[in-house]
């Protein structure tokens, strides 16, 4: 954006040479001349950008340190206009690209959500659009904090929120949380019971009677944390109890991988599809929109336009399509229980970024069919889970 500002007034490129160049700098600094892109070349010589105004103050500063300057190029939208003065159409589209960049680009015509998961990108685009966010929206009239404040209070799926502007782009980062307002509000009454089989490794109570130590086998369902107190003093108390009860747990796991199967593989032949977007509007670069393979596959991209190192509000989509063909495969045993290995261990590995693997066994049987590999991963993780105690004594 500052870019084509600075080309729509135009600016100069300037080269200084002298013993005392750290002076002279410090004085254009001292009598606020904005200078960009400084680079210095030799011990004696550097280069900048300036604006066409500041050219006089600077030539008197450089006269008072000894400095020779001289300008080395001029930019901007007249003076590109002087150097295709002959080609008036292309000055005044150029121009006129310059200026529609310029306008459009004070509104946010790009939107990105990133973060969900449960939630689709229409229901989120939903829930700004009631907070007074939208595509097309001038970004100087955009209100961050209370659409932020305003979705979070409307969508309770939605544990947070972030908007960050990015040239015409809106770039919209959510976290989406498990509500259950009648247990979390830290005062309706629930017990915590196992949700799986498991034996306890560690019990962690914030809020209640802890009803299992650490060593004990439990079941689905088994009371672990008791939000019921009883005392002779106070007699029956109803609690939200709450904490933490982790437990060894055994995740049964297996696969099947065929010595002979049919498989899809691409030919090599493929063909893209290209499509200019402007906000909510589509311009195919392509006349045929017919694909012509029997069976494919396909990758969809999209990349911002970017002009001069400034973002527009346009962007290029991208749609490639492989064309494929069935295939039969033929493995050995050896080959297809190797694969049924490589497709456990990445299961493992995918299971270890949501809980603590502890221990890994497997046996493999092989019939005239295939290999088959069966494994029971011993994982540590947190097995509470709320449940209300429905009573009509609690008000």
């Amino acid at each position: 954006m500052l870019f084509i500002l600075r080309f729509l007034m135009g600016y100069s490129r300037i080269e200084a040479k002298g013993v005392f160049l750290e002076r002279f700098l410090n004085l254009l600094s001292r009598d606020n001349i904005r200078i960009w892109d400084l680079e210095r070349r030799d011990g004696f010589t550097v280069a900048f950008c300036c604006r066409p105004g500041d050219r006089e103050a600077i030539r008197k500063t450089a006269a008072k340190t000894e400095t020779d300057i001289k300008a080395v190029a001029l930019y901007g939208v007249l003076p590109t206009a002087a150097r295709y003065k002959k080609r008036i159409g292309l000055a005044a589209g150029a121009l006129l690209f310059a200026f529609i960049l310029f306008v459009l680009g004070g509104h946010i015509w790009t939107v990105k959500i990133e973060g969900n998961f449960a939630l689709s990108d229409e229901t989120i685009l939903h829930e700004l659009s009631e907070a007074g966010f939208h595509k097309g929206m001038r970004k100087k009239d955009l209100d961050i904090d209370y659409v932020r404040h305003t979705v979070l209070q409307n969508c309770h799926d939605l544990s947070f929120i972030m908007i960050n502007l990015s040239g015409v782009t809106a770039e919209i980062i959510v976290g989406e949380g498990v509500q259950a307002p009648q247990i979390e509000d830290g005062k309706t009454p629930c017990n915590i019971v196992a949700a799986v089989d498991g034996q306890i490794t560690r019990v962690m109570c914030y809020r209640g009677e802890p009803q299992v130590h650490v060593g004990d086998a439990v079941v689905k369902g088994q009371l672990l944390i008791s939000g019921v107190s009883e005392s002779a003093e106070a007699g029956t108390r109803y609690l939200a109890s709450s904490g933490e009860i982790y437990a060894k747990v055994d995740a049964p796991w297996s696969v099947t991988v065929l010595l002979k199967e049919e498989v899809f593989e691409r030919t090599g032949s493929q063909k893209t599809r290209k499509t200019v977007r402007f906000g909510d509007i589509s311009i195919n670069l392509f006349v045929n929109s017919g694909i012509g393979y029997e069976t494919y596959d396909n990758i969809k991209s999209e990349k911002d336009v970017i002009i001069f190192g400034a973002k527009t509000p346009f962007s290029i989509a991208s749609e490639t399509y492989f064309e494929t063909e069935k295939k039969t495969v033929e493995r050995t045993p050896d080959e297809a229980a190797a694969a049924a290995r490589d497709m456990l261990d990445a299961y493992v590995e995918q299971k270890s970024k949501t809980c603590g693997v502890l221990g890994v066994s497997s046996d493999m049987s092989t019939d005239r069919d295939g290999v088959t590999l069966k494994a029971r991963i011993e994982c540590e993780e947190n097995i509470a889970q709320r449940q209300l105690i429905q009573t009509e004594e609690v008000n």
